[in-house]
């Protein structure tokens, strides 16, 4: 443990020196992030996860951008003007990447591209189908070359948008940030996967990044030209494998950290800022090798509004398909709870089943100790109302939990995070005819019905933080944080 303290200790100082050259504005303070989840790429086309998606708006900068107050604003951009539904837009003439290199419209369209190219899997792709063709292209049913992204000259881009869409805000997305086409294939299929192939041009750039024992550092970017300088020298992202996240706070390690929900009052006796969302569903699904009867008749069983009252959590019943910030307070809340008839339709659908038996015995979950007990909950009324002994089990990832809901007779239960106020994406976790897309209380009626995959429980991210922050911001669906604005005391 002295050991580890004294390399810790050694790593700060070597830090603090490495910042004195890129403080020439602002503070010269460093600040200790604690995330959940290490990130797996920083390529922008390619992030999914909170922590990738963060890394990302703060590595690099688009056409457009957030201010502090939330709010639509010019990025690498001097300005933009709108006829009918074209947008053109002039890139500054001193912007450029991380190591110097211009920065061009070229680099937004390829970046655009990547991300509408199937063979990509951008996870966030959906954002841009407000461009014109964006859809088509993605789904594969048009040629690329006729997305509505076209380079003027090195410093203008035109953009056309699907009729009546409004592309500003999905231009400061992910998939919208730009990539060095040269770079890009230098990288030879690593690219934004470690230190040598990120290439940035936001307010910070990347200083290490150790993927064994999980370590990055972002510093000021001294070749940023924009107008939102970090007020910090840098950022340490880190995932400590001795300590939970709350303890790294305990013991000074981290000013600020995600921390489970069942830690929430804890961090709140101990004085700590805690900012709290609702990004997060959680998601039971079972094999569609199930028919619909025995699906509907295990659904019935699963579980009650008020079982939800002795649960220590934040998480929420869901009653509706949608939770709350996508807005759609018309939705009518279903109780899909009904145990009597759930038992009647159960007794005549196992019988279709080989021996009369069911067909399996586990459900797989990933998630914290409420999640745990939600699961617990469902399987003592599988037991209860319909005589059906399940055993549950912890996966090792969320990706597992979800194999099993996927596949054959399985049952997983796991979350899905939402990054974005997105409907098409989040829908995406469900199947449904296409033609109820646009019809939420029939699609969810749908849903609840006939899909093998169904919402539980709404909850989300929480983020307990020290006084030290002044200018903290979070993301109020995504979780997303930009560093730039913070100033530690």
């Amino acid at each position: 443990m002295i050991i580890k303290r004294f390399i810790a200790i050694i790593l700060v100082l070597i830090l603090s020196l490495t910042c004195v050259g890129c403080s020439d504005s602002g503070s010269s303070s460093i600040i200790y992030f604690g995330v959940n989840e290490p990130p797996k790429t920083i390529d922008p086309q390619s992030a999914g996860s909170v922590t990738e998606l963060m890394l990302v708006k703060n590595l690099y900068e688009g056409l457009m951008r957030k201010d502090i107050e939330g709010n639509i604003v010019n990025g690498v951009i001097e300005n933009y003007s709108k006829q009918g539904d074209t947008y053109t837009f002039t890139i500054k003439n001193n912007a450029v990447w991380n190591d110097g290199t211009p920065l061009t419209a070229s680099d937004f369209k390829f970046g655009i591209s990547r991300a509408l190219d199937p063979k990509t899997h951008s996870p966030n792709a959906d954002c841009l189908y407000c461009i014109k063709n964006a859809k088509d292209i993605h789904s594969g049913k048009m040629n690329a070359t006729n997305l509505g992204v076209t380079v003027i000259n090195e410093h203008t881009l035109k953009i056309e948008a699907e009729a009546g869409a409004d592309i500003l805000y999905a231009l400061t997305t992910a998939p919208a940030m730009p990539c060095n086409e040269d770079f890009f294939e230098k990288s030879v299929g690593k690219y934004g996967m470690s230190f040598d192939t990120v290439l940035c041009n936001g307010s910070y750039k990347m200083r290490k990044w150790a993927t064994e024992d999980f370590a990055m550092r972002i510093i000021k970017n001294t070749n940023y030209t924009g107008d939102f300088v970090a007020k910090n020298a840098a950022v340490y992202f880190s995932k400590n494998k001795d300590y939970t996240n709350l303890e790294c706070l305990e013991k000074n390690y981290v000013d600020l950290a995600e921390i489970p929900t069942t830690d929430y009052v804890k961090a709140k006796d101990k004085g700590y800022k805690l900012t709290t969302l609702n990004n997060k569903i959680l998601i039971i699904g079972l094999g569609p090798s199930y028919t619909k009867s025995m699906r509907n008749a295990l659904f019935g069983s699963l579980i009650a509004k008020e079982d939800f009252s002795g649960f220590n959590s934040s998480y929420k019943y869901a009653n509706t398909l949608f939770p709350e910030f996508f807005g759609f307070g018309d939705l009518k809340d279903i109780n899909i709870y009904n145990p009597q008839s759930a038992k009647t339709l159960y007794n005549v659908e196992i019988k279709k089943f080989d021996n009369a038996a069911f067909p399996t015995d586990t459900i797989y979950f990933y998630g914290d100790s409420d999640t745990s007990d939600i699961v617990k909950c469902i399987a003592g009324h599988w037991q209860q109302n319909l005589g059906t002994y399940i055993n549950i089990a912890a996966a090792e990832s969320n990706g597992i939990a979800k194999s099993y809901a996927e596949n054959g007779y399985g049952i997983g239960v796991y979350f899905v995070e939402i990054n974005e106020k997105n409907t098409n994406q989040y829908l995406e976790n469900f199947s449904f005819p296409a033609t109820l897309k646009n019809d939420n209380n029939n699609l969810q009626n749908y849903i609840f019905g006939n899909s093998y995959k169904i919402p539980i429980s709404f909850f989300g991210s929480c983020f307990a933080y020290t006084d030290e922050l002044q200018n903290l911001q979070i993301d109020s669906i995504g979780g997303s944080i930009d560093f730039s604005y913070i100033i530690k005391e």
